[in-house]
This record gives structure tokens, C-alpha cells and sequence, in this order.
């Protein structure tokens, strides 16, 4: 239960604004990157979570895991800001 007792979600739709929010940051500190960067900044970087995942770093349960913006912000600046 979070704050003022309602409960937390954990599904796509609780995780759409999370990885807005770091894609924003990302775009903040290195503008000059494409949507398809952050987009595989974003996969790439991301905490792999439970087991199950494919040669592509997928699992039907958890995507591509949980966005890591420490992650992402250091894969964006390791590529000069351009992946």
C-alpha cells in the first residue's frame, strides 16, 4: 500500500510514465539523440529482472526489465550521446 493508502500499480500502464520520465531526462542531457536511440538506450540499459529472456533480451513477463536512468545516462554518454 503506498501513500494515503491507495496501492501502488505495477503494470504497463504505472511504467509508461517511468520510462517517459527517463527517456526526458536522457533527451535533457544529450538532445541531439533520435527517438530509435532512446528507445535502444532505454532496452539496453535496463536492469534485467527475474529470469526468461530471450536471445534479445526480452521476456514475455517483464519486457526488457526495469529502466535504469544511472544506466541509461551513462550508455548515452559512453556513445558521446549518439548510439
Amino acid at each position: 500500500v503506498g501513500v494515503c493508502g491507495k496501492k501502488y500499480r505495477s503494470d504497463t500502464s504505472a511504467s509508461v510514465p517511468i520510462a517517459a520520465g527517463v527517456a526526458a531526462v536522457l533527451l535533457s542531457a544529450h538532445p541531439n539523440l533520435t527517438a530509435a536511440q532512446v528507445k535502444a538506450i532505454l532496452q539496453n540499459s535496463a536492469d534485467k529482472i527475474g529470469n526468461g529472456y530471450d536471445a534479445n533480451g526480452h521476456s514475455d513477463l517483464f519486457g526488457c526489465g526495469k529502466v535504469n536512468l544511472v544506466a541509461a545516462l551513462n550508455a548515452a554518454a559512453q556513445s558521446g550521446g549518439t548510439t
